[in-house]
């Protein structure tokens, strides 16, 4: 037996058709809500996010054709070693930028011509005060001037923006060199091997500070993490001969410069150094 549905009265059917009226209002409203949220910020946020988490060479990239061909030509600076970095007409045509400005300042210091190379500099610096390489390019056009306190000024510049950009460093540490402050350059080089234990120059640097302070024995120690990082560079070899000499080891100076002459065969200076080092072992029957 079927049991008959009950009959709504008036009222009840009255607050139903609103209820469900209101429904489909709240709907519609929760909808348009939707549509504009996507709209805005929670679809870039979506898009932001996807975009982070989705490899470079994946991400759409569609340019304008003739914007692309200017900029291609025009834009970008050439990467180290291109032939069109040495022409100054290439160059000069490039768009104006910090690192269009360095890369012509570094066209006049290849050239011999540190005070262009400085202004050019100085005008990568007015595009990014903050650029990193100008100030250290700056520095060593400054250095080549003989501007030696402004160099340095640059430097310290660098280094108060950026104290773990190792380049400062080094540069600051053979400015320091070339002013005979040995203990500094010291200093410089040993923060450099901090900020990048593995870099050969740095550790060859320092053994040259060493050394010029007669401290043979760091030198020595310097010396030879060069080689362990580079062991085809010959110069720690032979400037670890040269301590070698120095000290009357005379044995082992030469095997020192016959290893720095294996990896620089045209090395006449150590040609010579070693020819006198025989002639001297010849004529005092040493070892």
């Amino acid at each position: 037996m079927i049991t008959p549905v009950p009959m709504l009265s008036s009222r009840s059917a009255s607050i139903s058709k609103s209820v469900s009226k209101i429904r489909f209002q709240l709907a519609g409203v929760i909808f348009l809500v939707g549509l504009l949220g996507c709209s805005g910020g929670e679809k870039n946020e979506a898009h932001n996010r996807a975009e982070l988490q989705t490899p470079a060479s994946k991400i759409p990239n569609k340019p304008n054709k003739k914007e692309k061909a200017w900029k291609d030509r025009y834009s970008g600076v050439p990467p180290a070693g291109d032939p069109r970095l040495k022409d100054l007409s290439y160059l000069q045509r490039l768009e104006p930028s910090a690192e269009t400005e360095v890369a012509i300042g570094d066209y006049f210091l290849f050239e011999a011509q540190p005070d262009s190379a400085a202004d050019h500099y100085q005008l990568a610096l007015n595009h990014d005060p903050k650029n990193l390489v100008a100030m250290n390019r700056l520095a060593t056009a400054l250095q080549r001037l003989g501007e030696m306190k402004k160099a340095e000024e640059s430097l310290l510049a660098a280094i108060e923006l950026d104290p773990f950009y190792i380049h400062s460093h080094i540069n600051l540490g053979t400015l320091n060199m070339r002013q005979n402050r040995y203990e500094k350059a010291i200093s410089e080089y040993r923060l450099a091997t901090t900020i990048d234990s593995t870099n050969a120059v740095v550790w060859f640097n320092l053994g040259l500070a060493y050394q010029k302070s007669e401290m043979n024995n760091p030198a020595i120690r310097a010396y030879q993490k060069a080689m362990e990082i580079d062991p085809d560079d010959p110069k720690p070899w032979e400037q670890t001969g040269w301590i070698h000499y120095g000290s009357k080891l005379y044995k082992g100076a030469r095997e020192c410069w016959t290893e720095a002459l294996q990896r620089d065969p045209n090395n006449e200076r150590l040609k010579s150094a070693l020819s006198q080092l025989e002639a001297y072992r010849d004529s005092t029957n040493t070892p």
